[in-house]
């Protein structure tokens, strides 16, 4: 199952899909449409430590799928 959604790192918005996967999640950027629900679980765990975070994000960012 999929649905849009969206996660607030850093104070800045990012819009993307969400898929269940077996064990967690997969995330992939959108770049239109309705915020959809907030994901503040994610949003923190992308938050939390710089090094990590940082290279998710960037993966994000670039367009590719993050596995959470």
């Amino acid at each position: 199952m999929q649905d849009t959604a969206h996660v607030i790192v850093r104070g800045e918005t990012i819009k993307v899909l969400r898929r269940s996967a077996k064990y967690g999640i997969k995330l992939r950027l959108r770049k239109s449409g309705q915020l959809g629900t907030f994901l503040s679980d994610e949003s923190i765990y992308l938050g939390l430590d710089e090094e990590l975070s940082k290279t998710r994000l960037n993966e994000l960012l670039e367009g590719k799928v993050i596995y959470l």
